[in-house]
């Protein structure tokens, strides 16, 4: 008797996991809201250089940030580095943003160059 309340319990689960819908490895990374606000922290500290649609260039040749170049420059990175990265920013005053002012922006670029190019 006890094993087979055992083999339910363990094909009621089994069922449960089924339906779950599965997690894709950038679930959670960030959330809508830290995205929104690293778009106004983008159009306010960084379009001006780095253009408002990401692509780069201006007077200052300012990186790519969306799309295969900027895939291939930070593919292999992690998050860390590229936080690091943006942490120099802006140019004209590096630094000058807070630490979560930093990470919404990256959630910023995640979400844009998640959403396709």
């Amino acid at each position: 008797m006890i094993a087979l309340i055992g083999v339910a319990m363990i094909i009621g689960v089994a069922d449960t996991r089924a339906q779950t819908p599965s997690r894709a490895v950038w679930d959670g990374v960030y959330t809508p809201i830290q995205a929104n606000r690293g778009q106004d922290i983008y159009d306010k500290s960084c379009a001006e250089c780095h253009q408002a649609d990401l692509s780069g260039g201006g007077d200052e040749a300012a990186a790519v940030l969306r799309g295969p170049d900027f895939f291939a420059k930070w593919h292999d990175a992690s998050l860390e580095k590229l936080f690091h990265a943006l942490s120099n920013m802006p140019k004209t005053a590096p630094g000058s943003l807070s630490n979560d002012a930093y990470v919404d922006l990256l959630s910023f670029l995640l979400k844009k160059n998640l959403a396709g190019w």
